[in-house]
């Protein structure tokens, strides 16, 4: 069997050489690479404005008068979070059923508040029942 000297390892340790990096080269990539993004956004904005003007050359239309409403035909048109109106039809009708008034002033016709309407039941059903 040969020996090959490349196989022989020393006991002595050689020191580690100090990491050499490059950082002339990775700076000068990076500034030309963020010099080439910024031309490519300037250039996608002029693409993007000479579209407009061949696509609507007398600019934009006025906003409908439609614009803005809450509702257009049957189609709610506001974000649920920021539509109140179902929170205020549940606060009248939470008021009408806690309240006494008419339901039709011309019949006589009146409602009375829930809790009341219960215990006017309860009141004439224990009635009949001791009948």
């Amino acid at each position: 069997m040969s020996t090959d000297s490349r196989a022989i390892h020393s006991d002595k340790q050689q020191p580690q050489e100090k990491e050499k990096l490059a950082y002339g080269t990775i700076l000068a990539v990076t500034a030309v690479s963020l010099i080439i993004f910024v031309i490519g956004g300037f250039w996608a904005v002029g693409i993007l404005h000479a579209t407009e003007r061949e696509v609507i050359p007398d600019g934009p239309k006025e906003m409908p008068a439609q614009a803005g409403q809450a509702e257009i035909g049957m189609v709610n048109m506001k974000l649920f979070s920021q539509d109140r109106r179902a929170d205020e039809r549940m606060a009248g009708q939470t008021q009408r059923l806690a309240s006494f008034g008419y339901v039709d002033s011309q019949k006589q016709i009146l409602h009375i508040p829930v809790e009341e309407a219960i215990k006017q039941a309860l009141k004439d059903s224990s009635q009949r029942d001791s009948k």
